[in-house]
């Protein structure tokens, strides 16, 4: 067996696990040394076997880091501050129509129903309903204006947006030599 497949077979254990020991080699990295004028006698020597550099110490390889710091005031964060401000206004909205409805149901009650909701007249009832209407309205305005607030406060409270994700990756690079063929799994995470 070629000496080249012995030297890289723990090389792709360690490279599937993307873990390299220091001046472990990788088939990319490895040149054929020069031929010699000896006769070839089917015995290997020295010169036979393939010369690879050795992996680059780990502080070289890496690259730039950026920065862990985030400022305060995140698109994350203006979206919840959004959301949030357009619930006030929702629940202003619902609150003005919670008063109309209010005073027209006491208008129709007090003028055309005589005080009993069980004896009003034809103009009455039909405030009455207009009133309930207007709370209906009034309802919906507050209920979306809880919803909008409550994820306006957990976007802004919530962790900011994660940095962006470190350089992970799977490379396969083919292998040739004279008597060998292969493949070199490199994984990153």
């Amino acid at each position: 067996m070629h000496a080249r497949a012995l030297a890289l077979a723990p090389a792709l254990l360690f490279a599937a696990a993307g873990v390299f020991a220091e001046g472990t080699a990788h088939a990319d990295d490895c040149t054929r040394a020069p031929p010699s004028n000896k006769l070839d006698t089917g015995a290997r020597t020295r010169e036979d076997v393939d010369v690879c550099a050795p992996e680059p110490p780990a502080a070289a390889q890496s690259a730039p880091v950026a920065s862990a710091t985030v400022a305060f005031w995140s698109t994350q964060r203006w979206f919840g501050v959004g959301l949030a401000a357009a619930g006030l206004v929702a629940a202003g909205v619902g609150s003005v129509l919670a008063l109309q409805a209010k005073s027209k149901y006491d208008d129709a009650l007090a003028n055309d129903c005589d005080g009993d909701a069980n004896r009003c007249s034809s103009s009455g009832i039909e405030q009455g309903r207009s009133a309930h209407d207007l709370a209906s309205f009034a309802t919906v305005a507050f209920v979306g204006a809880g919803a909008l607030v409550g994820l306006g406060t957990v976007l802004f409270v919530l962790p900011l947006d994660p940095p962006p994700p470190a350089q992970t990756g799977l490379r396969v690079a083919p292998t040739l030599g004279a008597n060998e063929a292969g493949l070199v799994l490199r994984a990153r995470w």
